[in-house]
C-alpha cells in the first residue's frame, strides 16, 4: 500500500464540544432572527415601520431645526407665521368708527305694541300651562 490515501473514520459517540457549542450558537442566533419575522411579529414590525414613515412625511419639521433669525438678517426662504397676528391700525380704525357713527340714523321709530310685550308673553305662558295640564290629565286617564 504504497500511495493509497488514508482515509479516517470519524470517531462513534459525541461531537466535540467546540463544535456544539458553534452549532448551538448558530441555532440559536438564526432562531432570534426566525423568531422576529414570524408572521405574527412581523406584522407587527411592519406596522411600527410604516406609522414611523408616515409621521415622518407628516411631519418633517421634527427632522430639521428651524432658523433662527436675528434683527437685520436677511430670510432666504419665505417665512409662514404660526399663528395669526393682529396690528392695528389706529388712523384708519378711528375713520371707520367716524363712518360708523355718520351711517347711523339719529332719529328712530317707536313701537307702541311693544309696550305690552311683557304681559303677552305672561298670557302665552299661562295658555302653555293650561294645555299641557289638559296633556298631562288625558295621558294619566289613557293609562289606567
Amino acid at each position: 500500500m504504497p500511495d493509497t490515501p488514508r482515509i479516517k473514520s470519524l470517531p462513534k459517540g459525541r461531537p466535540s464540544r467546540r463544535l456544539e457549542k458553534e452549532t448551538h450558537a448558530m441555532v440559536k442566533s438564526s432562531g432570534r432572527l426566525v423568531n422576529w419575522f414570524r408572521p405574527g411579529k412581523l406584522r407587527w414590525l411592519i406596522l411600527v415601520a410604516l406609522s414611523l414613515i408616515i409621521s415622518i412625511f407628516l411631519f418633517p419639521h421634527f427632522l430639521s431645526k428651524p432658523k433662527i433669525y436675528r434683527l437685520g438678517d436677511v430670510a432666504d426662504i419665505d417665512i409662514k407665521a404660526s399663528k395669526d397676528l393682529l396690528i392695528e391700525n389706529k388712523e384708519l380704525t378711528e375713520k371707520n368708527r367716524d363712518k360708523a357713527v355718520k351711517e347711523v340714523f339719529s332719529i328712530y321709530d317707536f313701537d307702541r305694541s311693544g309696550s305690552n310685550l311683557v304681559t303677552r308673553i305672561k298670557e302665552v305662558f299661562r295658555e302653555g300651562k293650561k294645555y299641557s295640564s289638559k296633556l298631562s290629565h288625558r295621558n294619566a286617564l289613557f293609562i289606567r
